[in-house]
């Protein structure tokens, strides 16, 4: 039997014709009114407004870049790359630039995989990041993010050390949750609810992988000499996250704060400087750094003599807040404030038992006139002969080579095996003191050793790292 064909509808006359739609009130109004509508509204209303036909869909994802950007910093204080390059506001080390793209092809990117990525992959997410309407997508993929934060915490299993594939997964994801986490850490004072130890736990394993990653870029050979005396310090105190998470713009806002504190003295007293885009004379700089040393003075920068092996000492955001440290911190400090005042890039001296910083030889007429400072005592000026003397209390014969500047590995090397011995005073302590007075802060002992070059366990990626003693719930 033929199937009955379907009839044949007449086009309808114009006067019978569907009316068209109404004009949007939005479209109808100049871009520039539009535009100030749109920025007037929240979250919920732009997507109330962006589900309601294609012109309005159009208007909110495309032609308010802006709108979504500035909705995205209100929300999220940290993120990635692609976050960070577009924020106008942020302050960020120079000898970090370049970190997300080399991260991404050795392996040490955030993600769901840490395989490297091809070059024209690469281009291909570059280019897609600077197009305009990626912020209402970037804005998508973190809300997503955030909610999917809680369900994992509550499938989180903190007694587990090895393929724990939760814990995994939320160290990928990286600083893009931090900003979550944040929040479900804030609790009452007293007993916190598992969640919220959960969540404290995650955020610190978060920022000791973004630390760690951080330090694998700034030893990277073709990153060497990039890399200021300060950043590697810098580093090593955002692996320890006492400022949780503020280290980097505090220590950069400190030392900035100092140089134009000694800047302004060195104004009043000599005057600018001779000729546009001259400096004030080193000699100068460091009769004017003795003010930040003064001995007497509760605000100057003094050695830590009663509570010398502080691991504290070590890290310079805490020596920076309390004026307070060992000598190679101290050294440090002083460095990148000359350096940031006069252009001097100065040299850190390890003698035997001792750090002095000393003006770079090329800088000095010969050796003999060359100037050393002694941060630790109160800034004190030295000689060369002043030197040998040190050298001499600790009954060592002095060497030319002696004086031989190290270089910014060698400094942060030092650095943290000052770290691992006062890691290592801290438990023999507690094993003496029994289990009441334990407090297991020297377990981060455990982890830090990855950042020792010598250290045997070597990781090549990001995935090796969270698989590697140290990386897991119960060290954080």
């Amino acid at each position: 039997m033929a199937s009955p064909q379907r009839p044949q509808l007449d086009p309808p006359d114009e006067e019978h014709a569907a009316p068209p739609p109404p004009p949007s009130p939005l479209g109808a109004l100049p871009p520039e009114l539009r535009l100030f509508v749109l920025r007037g509204l929240d979250v919920p209303d732009l997507l109330s407004l962006r589900a309601t036909d294609r012109r309005h869909r159009a208007a909110v994802t495309d032609e308010c870049p802006d709108v979504w950007e500035a909705r995205h910093d209100a929300r999220w204080s940290e993120g990635t790359e692609r976050t960070r390059r577009r924020s106008r506001r942020r302050r960020r080390r120079t000898s970090l630039r370049g970190l997300e793209a080399w991260a991404r092809a050795s392996g040490w990117g955030w993600g769901p995989t840490d395989e490297p990525r091809q070059q024209e992959h690469e281009e291909e997410e570059e280019e897609e990041a600077a197009r305009s309407d990626r912020w209402y997508d970037e804005f998508r993929r973190r809300s997503a993010l955030d909610r999917s934060v809680e369900p994992r915490l509550e499938a989180l299993d903190l007694n587990l050390s090895f393929r724990n594939e939760v814990w995994c997964g939320l160290m990928r994801d990286g600083l893009d949750i931090v900003d979550r986490l944040k929040k479900l850490t804030l609790c009452p004072p007293g007993m916190p609810p598992p969640s919220v130890v959960k969540a404290r736990k995650v955020e610190t394993g978060i920022r000791r992988c973004a630390a760690y990653r951080e330090w694998k870029f700034l030893h990277d050979p073709s990153n060497r000499g990039a890399a200021h005396l300060e950043d590697g310090a810098l580093t090593i105190a955002k692996f320890y996250g006492i400022r949780g998470g503020s280290e980097e713009r505090f220590v950069l806002k400190e030392l900035d704060d100092v140089a134009e504190y000694v800047e302004a003295f060195l104004g009043a007293r000599l005057g600018p400087p001779e000729g546009e885009g001259s400096r004030y004379p080193v000699s100068e700089v460091l009769e004017e750094m003795k003010r930040l040393f003064r001995d007497g003075d509760r605000a100057a920068f003094r050695g830590n003599v009663d509570d010398y092996y502080n691991h504290r000492n070590s890290l310079i955001d805490w020596c920076l807040t309390f004026k307070t440290g060992i000598p190679i911190t101290l050294a440090v400090i002083y460095a990148s404030v000359v350096r940031r005042v006069c252009g001097v890039p100065m040299d850190i001296i390890g003698l035997p038992g001792h750090i002095v910083v000393g003006v770079p030889s090329d800088e000095a007429d010969d050796e003999a006139s060359r100037i050393f400072v002694d941060p630790f005592h109160h800034g004190r000026l030295l000689t060369l002969s002043h030197c040998r003397d040190i050298v001499a209390g600790y009954n060592v014969a002095f060497r030319d080579d002696m004086t031989r500047p190290l270089s910014n590995e060698e400094v942060w090397q030092r650095m943290l095996r000052n770290l691992h011995h006062s890691h290592s005073m801290q438990a023999l302590a507690e094993d003496n003191a029994g289990e009441r007075g334990a407090s297991h802060k020297w377990k981060i002992a455990v982890p830090l050793r990855f950042f020792l070059t010598d250290y045997s366990q070597v990781t090549t990626n990001f995935g090796d790292l969270l698989t590697a003693p140290g990386w897991c719930p119960k060290y954080c």
